[in-house]
């Protein structure tokens, strides 16, 4: 980390400095260990010593005057905000600490924020599951529903604010089940007649030769290598191979939201993290040549560092991809769908030419073949049907 910085340390109180690349005092105290034995600060900023020494000072006075027994009476909303707020903000990146918050505040407080500490239950947390679960959300949804929930219940439970963790009874049914019951083979893909209509939209053009859809050739893209839309913005000229006609993904576009400190005011942030989703995520795909078409198309006259950028080479921001694909689906007259369903269609469209699930798991850049196999299983099922149907002469 290139600064300079001058340190003042008070015995006891944590540490102030002076950070030169910012132009900001910052004052930092030990909060508690990590599980791997490193100690988690606690930092405050402010444009003078004295107003980040006073931040620090007024946190550690709260938090000395902060009983076990006090908690146990506050809500599961205050809980919870002084939990993510006091240990998680500490641990983890900025984006994913601001999808606990949006997790916690849209789908956790709204039914159990109410309800102290020491009154919740397993039944309670049970039945904003199998609610979820009714209202047909998503596995991937209602597992963060649970993993925010687990370890604050069971920090809670460890810092003696609650006896038990109600979490322990709490039973998460299988994701497979959870995708059986809320999902639909309409959700998951394209039908061929469909993906002819949307195509011929994305490479429309107006009678002077402008094309209609700026992203179109994007949508088609993803359309022929099953690319997240993250991955899709974020995807760099570099990472384009013309002469091995393969693309390489190893960095996605994230959204997220940062609460101000001062007002509590929420905004959004768009960032490109070349941390991939997993490790399986960073992955090369070769391309066809749909794939190859709409590259030289997205890449002609472009002047940005991107594959997809605005005409003047600035960056696409996922509100304005999303919005253009709304505008596509209607043109074509196809339901709209979210863009993750070109994804979707992808993967289906190589089980349908015969594709194992390894491969598509590849391609896909899935952790496991399993979380291929479950989101794809009634594909897989009917392809194990047809193949036993051609053998049906002998």
């Amino acid at each position: 980390m290139s600064m300079s910085m001058a340190l003042r340390r008070d015995k006891g109180s944590g540490t102030v400095y002076f950070n030169k690349s910012t132009q900001k005092w910052f004052a930092s105290c030990p909060i508690g260990i990590y599980m791997n034995g490193r100690v988690k600060y606690r930092t405050f900023t402010g444009e003078t010593e004295a107003e980040a020494r006073k931040k620090m000072k007024s946190f550690q006075k709260e938090q000395s005057e902060i009983s076990a027994d006090s908690k146990s009476k506050w809500t599961l909303e205050k809980y919870m905000s002084y939990w993510l707020e006091t240990y998680k903000k500490v641990e983890v990146k900025t984006s994913t600490y601001s999808r606990y918050c949006a997790t916690a505040r849209r789908d956790i407080y709204p039914v159990l924020g109410h309800i102290q500490m020491v009154s919740l239950t397993s039944d309670q947390v049970q039945m904003l599951i199998n609610d979820k679960i009714n209202q047909g959300l998503g596995y991937s949804s209602i597992k963060k529903i649970h993993d925010l929930l687990n370890p604050c219940l069971k920090e809670a439970t460890a810092r003696n604010v609650i006896v038990k963790n109600p979490m322990l009874l709490v039973k998460m049914p299988k994701e497979r089940q959870i995708r059986k019951e809320n999902s639909s083979d309409a959700e998951k893909y394209f039908r061929p007649d469909e993906r002819v209509r949307l195509v011929d939209v994305c490479k429309s053009v107006y009678s002077n030769g402008k094309q209609r859809f700026s992203y179109g050739y994007a949508y088609i893209l993803m359309l022929h290598t099953g690319m997240r839309p993250g991955e899709m913005l974020a995807l760099s000229k570099e990472d384009v191979n013309l002469e091995d006609n393969t693309i390489s993904i190893n960095k996605t576009v994230i959204e997220y939201e940062v609460t101000d400190e001062a007002t509590g005011e929420i905004s959004k942030r768009i960032e490109i993290q070349n941390t991939p989703k997993s490790d399986s995520s960073n992955r090369v795909i070769s391309m066809n040549s749909n794939a190859l078409d709409a590259v030289n198309h997205l890449l002609k006259d472009n002047v940005g560092d991107t594959v997809l950028s605005s005409k003047s080479g600035t960056f696409v921001t996922p509100a304005n991809f999303r919005k253009r694909w709304i505008s596509v689906c209607k043109t074509a007259r196809v339901e709209y769908r979210s863009l993750h369903t070109l994804r979707h269609t992808f993967a289906t469209s190589l089980f349908y030419a015969g594709a194992d699930v390894k491969t598509v798991s590849a391609l896909l850049g899935h952790a496991n073949t399993k979380i291929t196999y479950d989101i794809y299983i009634h594909v897989i099922e009917e392809r194990k049907t047809d193949a036993v149907k051609l053998i049906e002469s002998i």
